[in-house]
């Protein structure tokens, strides 16, 4: 069985098909989409249009400030979501119909992710300074579908690491022992998430004080994703000379720094790491235009 397959050029819609049209994954499926909706997509929108009112805070950082807006990140960072799923259809189709329990807990996983970054979009919603550019029809449909209100935890970062840790697990499951055969795979899916981590920088579509935020909850959900692992991946941000900014150092120092910090936080006694980045997002001042005080709950 072939390992080349070229998880970049699979149309995603691929495996769309694949998980409605097979009793495993069905359910799953459906189950991820009512996530993405009701934890992600819906609150933002009322809370857009006034329909709910939550505290929505903004988690700029000076730092944001060196990081130069480049819009040709667009599909980069468009492609977080596309990517993960080419990722479970290369699964499906170099292993077969025994993936299939795999990839429903995948999106699963998934789903779980949405509804646990919804604990904290419930209690304080976040936001950043986001350049209004709208020159091209991807940035138009950013804008159009994206109300920018759910910063903390970034679901990018989120659903890349997870992405990237599942699809090493299954190919060590699959391969058998040959393991070996898919390190390109395992190396793409894993500079992906880099990438695709650095372009929300470059988007302005999320603040340095989003990444150590969305790593440390991934500590807390996933036993795999270690504070080893955390620290590697920031090293690996901006390894790249080309593009990188200037101070890229100064960066993952900051984000390195703000990820310990929140590990080494006491917990509230009865409370859970939830508690830990409702509370780093009391400490900053209520966006333009919203009125609730952070910590407040709707």
């Amino acid at each position: 069985m072939s390992s080349h397959l070229d998880i970049e050029s699979i149309n995603f819609l691929k495996m769309f098909w694949v998980a409605l049209t097979h009793r495993v994954t069905f359910f799953s499926a459906w189950r991820l989409f009512a996530s993405a909706m009701t934890e992600f997509f819906i609150p933002q929108f009322t809370t857009k249009f006034r329909l709910s009112k939550r505290p929505v805070v903004s988690v700029d950082h000076p730092l944001d400030e060196t990081i130069p807006f480049r819009p040709e990140y667009v599909h980069t960072y468009l492609d977080f979501y596309p990517f993960w799923i080419r990722c479970a259809y290369f699964l499906y189709k170099e292993f077969g119909n025994e993936t299939l329990p795999d990839i429903r807990d995948f999106m699963y996983n998934v789903a779980e992710l949405y509804y646990e970054a919804g604990k904290i979009y419930r209690r304080c919603q976040s936001t950043t300074k986001r350049p209004r550019y709208l020159k091209t029809a991807k940035f138009k449909l950013l804008h159009a579908v994206d109300p920018h209100v759910h910063c903390v935890p970034s679901l990018h970062v989120l659903l890349v690491v997870s992405n990237y840790m599942n699809v090493w697990r299954l190919i060590g499951k699959f391969s058998t022992g040959n393991g070996e055969r898919y390190k390109t795979q395992k190396e793409l899916v894993y500079n992906k998430a880099v990438e695709i981590t650095e372009s929300i920088l470059f988007m302005k579509q999320h603040s340095v004080n989003c990444i150590p935020a969305a790593l440390y909850f991934m500590t807390m959900l996933r036993d795999e994703f270690t504070q080893e692992e955390a620290l590697s991946f920031i090293d690996d941000l901006f390894a790249s000379k080309d593009g990188a900014p200037e101070n890229a150092g100064e960066i993952k120092d900051f984000i390195r720094s703000q990820y310990l910090a929140m590990l080494h936080t006491d917990v509230p006694q009865g409370g859970s790491h939830n508690d830990v980045l409702v509370d780093f997002l009391s400490r900053f001042q209520p966006a333009a235009g919203y009125t609730q005080e952070p910590g407040q709950r709707s």
